[in-house]
């Protein structure tokens, strides 16, 4: 699994564990909405948006970020490859920046001005 926003990659159950793990540590409140969700033969789209309060340590390429106390909504997209039932790969696509913004870590972009 490659997270792109990122560039983390994770290998296996022990991976996907961890990378789970990023996301339900900083938000132990977290939940998920499907949005979408489109299968075919081998491939696998999901578009959802996953909702949290930051009440743990976030860890990143930068360092750990405190806990906040702020709420996220962040709107995403998972594609994963699936073989014989099993998850072989995949893709998360999100907007790193989003997540800052809201948490308070980099300002909101300025409005832009006709």
């Amino acid at each position: 699994m490659t997270d792109t926003a990122s560039g983390e990659t994770f290998h296996g159950p022990a991976g996907a564990r961890q990378n789970m793990e990023g996301w339900f540590t900083p938000f132990p409140d977290a939940n998920v909405e499907i949005v979408n969700l489109i299968a075919g033969d081998e491939w696998v789209a999901i578009e959802a948006i996953g909702r949290g309060t930051h009440t743990g340590p976030l860890h990143g390429p930068g360092g750990e970020v405190p806990p906040t106390g702020k709420s996220l909504t962040l709107p995403f997209c998972s594609t994963l490859r699936i073989t014989a039932g099993k998850i072989v790969s995949g893709r998360d696509y999100y907007n790193l920046a989003a997540v800052m913004q809201q948490l308070g870590l980099m300002p909101e972009p300025a409005a832009a001005t006709a």
